[in-house]
């Protein structure tokens, strides 16, 4: 069993990992702290999926943060 936690909280995203499985090749707690461009993320529109053992965080660009190269 894991218990997995995934937190947006002051310009970071954070990844914090626990296992109940004793196993020398098994890390049994795992933390991960990423820093991200608050200014450029839509952050109300952040989700997160666990899969067969696959994370997947998901923050969309806000609109305004795209920019548009007109090729010519």
């Amino acid at each position: 069993k894991k218990d997995l936690a995934v937190e947006f909280e002051d310009g970071y995203l954070t990844i914090k990992a626990n296992s109940e499985i004793e196993s020398s090749l098994v890390a049994k707690e795992f933390d991960k702290c990423f820093k991200l461009p608050t200014t450029k993320l839509d952050t109300s529109k952040s989700e997160a999926e666990y899969l067969n053992g696959i994370l997947k965080v998901s923050i969309p660009y806000k609109k305004d943060a795209v920019k548009k190269l007109k090729i010519t």
